[in-house]
């Protein structure tokens, strides 16, 4: 059962691949929207403060197993190419979607919606190269690495009924966040020894901000990145072997691993086919890029790529390997932002 729903609103967003992206339509607000009609987003980012249209602009993808990102499940795109808004033609949409604001702004577009069911998951742990290549059956799923690349934890979430709307609150406790940045083997003895069944609903697990994450100084400065790599479901485990060498070297929390159908519908394509993604909470260091540049070769090597919008670490030539497409989608480019200037090229 499905439905599409109309979700931007004539609200502009997107933003620059490398800039910071802005918007009016968050997730929040979007699903507090579809809860008042029994509705959640098929896919959607994994996190409720991101705004629709940057999901799109990034071509995002969250927990939801066995589907593609986000550009895979959307329908009548109409974007600004600065003569006003117009509907989307196949190439356009292809441009636009995970294009990073540089091919067009996103004006409006219709996506994907299912009923919003009542969620029972299963919690379980074992070894990292054990389970990250795995087949899965259930809806959503979430595998947690720790630091080393060696232990596992693996969430994994199925629908049942359908339920009609409830109240919705980010009701992350607020111990969460202290346990992964102050005490991490404690979060991971929880994560592994308790909460092993647990009934939520769709809406509320989606329900989320990603601030609780955010670590910050006492100078209100971020100490923390993102980045993810991207590999072939049957080379996972391979990844894993071969990249424990890089992450021991890099500051970390943890790696939330997920699973990607193939991307569809960008030339910018990240996932060729069924893909898990890596995605590292590191703190920041002057010699990450080093290790993560190292990780990109390795992933390369393994027939995968990595995600574009987190940094600027990966060299042009590694941007070209993972992205062959490149040349087509400068076609469609319409502005210019650092990052376009470094792995673009500058327009004509």
């Amino acid at each position: 059962m499905e439905a599409l729903y109309r979700g931007a609103g004539h609200s502009y967003g997107g933003g620059h691949c490398g800039e910071q992206r802005t918007s009016f339509t968050s997730w929040f607000n979007e699903i507090d929207a579809l809860n008042e009609l029994s509705l959640s987003p098929f896919v959607m980012q994994s996190n409720a403060d991101f705004s629709m249209e940057g999901s799109l602009s990034a071509n995002c993808h969250g927990w939801q197993n066995n589907a593609g990102p986000f550009g895979n499940h959307i329908t009548d795109l109409i974007v600004d190419r600065g003569n006003g808004p117009e509907k989307a033609t196949e190439e356009i949409q292809s441009a636009v979607t995970g294009g990073w604001g540089l091919c067009g702004e996103i004006v409006d577009f219709n996506y994907k919606s299912i009923p919003n069911f009542k969620v029972a998951s299963l919690v379980s742990s074992s070894w990292a190269e054990q389970v990250v290549g795995d087949n899965y059956d259930c809806d959503m799923l979430n595998i947690h690495l720790d630091d080393k690349f060696e232990k596992a934890v693996v969430n994994e979430h199925y629908y049942s009924k359908q339920i009609a709307k409830t109240k919705l609150t980010d009701n992350v406790p607020k111990w969460v966040p202290w346990m992964v940045r102050y005490c991490p083997w404690l979060r991971w003895f929880a994560q592994s020894n308790f909460n092993t069944r647990n009934t939520s609903n769709r809406n509320q697990m989606l329900y989320t901000s990603v601030d609780h994450f955010d670590f910050r100084n006492r100078k209100g400065e971020r100490i923390t990145e993102l980045f993810e790599i991207f590999i072939p479901q049957e080379n996972a485990a391979e990844y894993v072997r071969l990249g424990k060498q890089h992450m021991a070297k890099i500051p970390n929390y943890n790696t939330t691993v997920r699973h990607i159908e193939e991307d569809k519908s960008s030339i910018l394509s990240y996932a060729k086919g069924p893909t898990r993604g890596f995605v590292t909470l590191a703190k920041k260091k002057d010699t990450n890029r080093i290790h993560i540049r190292k990780l990109i070769d390795l992933a390369i090597s393994l027939g995968g790529s990595y995600y574009l919008p987190y940094n600027m670490y990966a060299s042009v030539p590694q941007f070209q390997k993972c992205y062959g497409r490149w040349e087509e989608f400068k076609k469609y480019q319409i502005v210019e932002s650092p990052w376009s200037k470094k792995y673009l090229g500058a327009m004509n």
